[in-house]
This record gives C-alpha cells, structure tokens and sequence, in this order.
C-alpha cells in the first residue's frame, strides 16, 4: 500500500464530479501544476508571475457555497473569492504540458494533469439547457468548446496610498514630468485646471491656442519631483508612461481616484441604442495593460486595440495609438459607478449608461452566476515536458491562474494515513454512507 498525499483536499474539490444523487461513489487524484509566467493574485493586490510568488503571499481563489474540510472540522465558505494562505512549499518539477487557448484570448500553460473549473449543461428532455452544473476537468483532457470558468471580480487590495491619487491620474493623462521640461499639465477643461491650481503650486498659466481655434491652458507645477520620484513615473515620457510602482498594492479609494482622473483626462464614453461603451486611449499598450489589472479586481473586462494614424501631409503625431474599450453590460454598468469624474459632461454620460441599464434589463435569462466568466476552449497544444510549479492552497484548495479557476496540488504534509483515517471515522461530514464500527474495541 501507499501513502495518501492530498487526500482530503483532493476530495472535497472532486466531490460534485463524483457524486451520484446523496452518495459519493468515486473520487480522482489530482497533482496538476502550472508553468513559469502563470500569473496568480496575492492577498495584498498584486498580480505576478507564480515564480515570483513568496509563501507569506497568500493566494486567491475561488469556490462555489459548500462545506469543506480545513483540519479535519466542517467549515462553510461563502461562494466567491477566497483569500488562501500558501501552506505547502512552492516545489519546481518537470511535467508534460499542455496550452489552452480560450476564445477571449486568455491562455494557460500547465501540466497535463491540471484540473480546470468548467461548466457542463444539463439538458432537458425537449433538448434546451436546463442548468449548469461545474466540475473540474484534467487541462489534457479538455476539448474544443468546453466551458471554462474565469473568475469575474477579484477584490484585493493593498493598503497603499499616493499623494493624491486623482492628480497623478490626471498628469499620466494629460502632463509632462519630464527630466528637461518640470512639470506640466495641459487642458481645456475648467474644472480640471482648477482642481490642479488649488492642489499646486502653479506658474502663472499659458494659453494655447489649436489649429481648429480651440484654446488650452498650461500649468506650470512646483514642488511635486519629490513626489513623482517616489512613485517612480518621473522623467517617463509619451511612449513609455506607467502608472506608479505600487498601482497594485493601492487600497480601494486611491484605486477608484487614479482611474478616475485617467478616466477625465483620456477617456471618453458614449451610449448607443443597444449599450454604453467606455473607453480610454494611450500611447502606449502596456499602460492599458496596467489598468485592465485595476479594472478586474471591480469585475470589469475589456479588450484593447491598436490603431494605425492615416498620414497626411504636415501630421506631427504619426505614432499609433491604442484604446481599452470597455463595452459589455455587466462591466460598462460597473464602470460607471465606480468612476467620479469631474468633468460634467463626461459624467453625465456616465450617469446616461447607469440609468439606460437600470431601465433597460437584460431580455435573455443568464443560467449560471454572474460572479463568473465563461469562455470556451479554442485550442488545446501539447507543449512538451517543461518545468510547473506545485503549490497548495490551503482553505478552498483553489487559486487564480490567470484567472482562470484551477485546483492545487497535493501537499507534502498530508503524504500519510491520516485523511484516510478521517474519511473513515467522519464520513458523513465527507458524503459517504456510514456503516456501524463493529472493529475498534472501546476503550
């Protein structure tokens, strides 16, 4: 015989794929792990690679409303987001791997044996879906279409503040804090230009005027180097603007306050007959990047394209420039009661999207959750044997990878008998039909 590694973690999680009506009637092992790259959420905000993760990180996961084990007791944990302390060392080994390609772009490389959340219907008899149920799945057994879950909203945040969130926001928009230039803010906005005079110490303003006869306003700001040195954005130029080092770790107000002064300076919204559609334009890609990270841990998605400028004779700008388009109801409604803008027009069409959902209802009846993404499979490539790495998740037994909901590994720890001896003695906790103990003596 051998020993039982991972065995009450490993049962919990697999008990809905194993079940028949009241009883348990079989139960998988699973040892899958991820590759170098995966990116995983810590408990303080941050979303890095699973190589850079530290045990005293923690980890978030995800899991349905049920009971589970933790140390042998029934603990109940409300469906959603689970803040995992990392209680197994994170081990490096060589597996077969595989890459998933889901429909919305989003990828994964893991061993063969990983199991992935996903969806399975389950029909009625005049063949219309009655509901879905969710189960995991080995990644090297997953199909073309099969339903993957991503988990919608990750709220983790850190406890970090900026000078003044809203301003920074509003300089990576629309100023200049270059090595040769100091500081400067430009625009046309009255109530943006006074919210920086009463925040700063500004020379006296220059007034610009466009070529279509539009005029503008220049802010010359003092005393803010010190500042932007210590969030390390000064001396970042047009192309290669970021938002401040420690955007991840930023607590939930200065979060909502750094998008909304990007939001006023390089944002625009619109809504159309069917949906509100938000969108914010960059120089530059990886910004973007940076601010889908912010937006996933509110629940909203979005998708960013690039686009090529038509050159015309005496153009200055001839750089390309790229968009994060946030249009999908759940997330555009989200949106826009997070931002508070301060431009008047720019929020009352975000008050315009708010209330055409609150009158305007979805027509087509969602059948699973709202607290989840589901994506289907559009490809699955063996990539060969490469390095994963194995960890364990030691509340829900779930983590993040790439947002996309997947099981731990088995733990070390529990390389013995006594999760067996648990099942065993505590089976109804467990699902299992109970027989009499006619074997232990009592004492």
């Amino acid at each position: 015989m051998g020993s039982f590694k991972g065995l009450l973690s490993l049962y919990d999680i697999t008990r809905k794929s194993v079940e028949d009506g009241d009883l348990t009637f079989a139960c998988m092992y699973l040892v899958g792990c991820v590759c170098a790259g995966t990116k995983v959420w810590t408990l303080d905000g941050r979303y890095i690679n699973i190589e850079e993760l530290n045990k005293k990180d923690g980890i978030v996961g995800f899991t349905p409303t049920e009971d589970i084990t933790v140390d042998s007791s029934i603990m109940h944990l409300n469906r959603g987001t689970t803040k995992e302390p990392v209680s197994s060392n994170i081990n490096i080994a060589n597996k077969p791997c595989v890459k998933i390609t889901l429909c919305n772009g989003n990828t994964l490389e893991c061993s063969s044996d990983h199991p992935i959340f996903i969806q399975k219907h389950r029909m009625n008899h005049d063949g219309t879906i009655d509901y879905y149920e969710e189960v995991f799945k080995y990644a090297g057994n997953l199909k073309v279409g099969d339903r993957v879950i991503e988990c919608r909203e990750i709220p983790v945040f850190g406890n970090d503040t900026l000078f003044d969130a809203r301003l920074v926001g509003m300089l990576i928009g629309d100023g200049i804090y270059g090595e040769e230039c100091g500081t400067r803010y430009y625009s046309k906005d009255a109530e943006l230009l006074k919210y920086v005079k009463n925040k700063c110490d500004c020379i006296v303003p220059t007034i610009h005027t466009t070529k279509k006869g539009n005029s503008y306003e220049e802010l010359g700001i003092r005393g803010l180097v010190h500042h932007l040195r210590n969030i390390e954005i000064y001396g970042q130029t047009k192309m290669n603007k970021r938002l401040p080092i420690n955007y991840q770790k930023l607590d939930k107000e200065n979060t909502i306050l750094l998008l909304s002064g990007l939001y006023d300076t390089g944002g625009s919204k619109c809504l159309s007959k069917k949906d509100g559609y938000i969108y914010l334009t960059q120089s530059n890609r990886e910004i973007l990047e940076q601010v889908k990270i912010l937006w996933r841990k509110f629940g909203v998605l979005g998708d960013i394209t690039k686009t090529n400028p038509k050159i015309k004779k005496g153009r200055k700008d001839k750089n390309t420039w790229y968009t994060l388009t946030i249009s999908e109801r759940y997330s555009a409604y989200t949106a826009a009661k997070i931002l508070k803008l301060l431009v008047p027009c720019k929020q009352e069409n975000l008050n315009k999207i708010i209330e055409y959902y609150n009158t305007n209802p979805s027509k087509k009846e969602q059948k699973y959750p709202k607290d989840i993404v589901i994506s289907k499979v559009k490809n699955v490539e063996e990539i060969g044997e490469k390095p994963v790495y194995n960890l364990t998740a030691g509340l829900s037994h779930t983590y993040l990878a790439n947002n996309i909901v997947t099981h731990n590994t088995a733990a070390e720890s529990e390389s013995d008998f006594s999760s067996a001896k648990t099942l065993l003695y505590s089976p109804r906790g467990y699902n299992i039909k109970a027989i009499k103990n006619v074997w232990d003596k009592p004492k």
